[in-house]
């Protein structure tokens, strides 16, 4: 598989939801999502290459079956953050793709998180009928609050 189709549609997906949520009559968030930088700083590339240790904001949000999970839970292990929707045709077909990456490369310490920015009805219909492997936390705005919080922009 090649790491730059993945890390595109990856980029689309975010760009695209990014896009909808900004145009989208905007109903109000439910507060199941906290918000914070430990410590509140980012690293650049340049400081990542020099071997300095990246930050992620920590937040906890409800899964699909509506438990409440938080990003520490996966501590130590490489994670692809994926903000996606139903709605989102790029995100629709970039899943299969991951659900191989998480088959191929979980075992390894590698865990692919889905951030839905969408109704949880929604999610889990999808990803029931593709077979989704890992993690779908569903957020709402909250999602789109936390895309911001990662860095992406738009």
């Amino acid at each position: 598989m090649n790491i730059r189709m993945v890390s595109i549609a990856v980029f689309a997906a975010i760009a695209g939801s990014i896009m909808y949520w900004s145009v989208k009559e905007r109903p109000p968030a439910k507060p199941v999502i906290v918000i914070k930088a430990e410590p509140p700083e980012y690293l650049s590339y340049k400081d990542i290459m020099a071997g300095k240790k990246p930050l992620r904001p920590v937040f906890a949000m409800r899964d699909r079956y509506n438990k409440i999970r938080n990003i520490k839970e996966w501590h130590g292990k490489i994670i692809l953050l994926n903000f996606w929707g139903t709605w989102c045709l790029p995100c629709r077909k970039e899943m299969p793709a991951f659900i191989e990456l998480q088959k191929k490369y979980g075992a390894k310490g590698f865990q692919i998180i889905g951030v839905a920015l969408d109704e949880v009805s929604k999610v889990n219909t999808f990803a029931n009928k593709i077979g989704v492997n890992y993690p779908l936390l569903v957020g709402s705005l909250n999602a789109a609050e936390l895309s911001r919080a990662y860095g992406n922009t738009g």
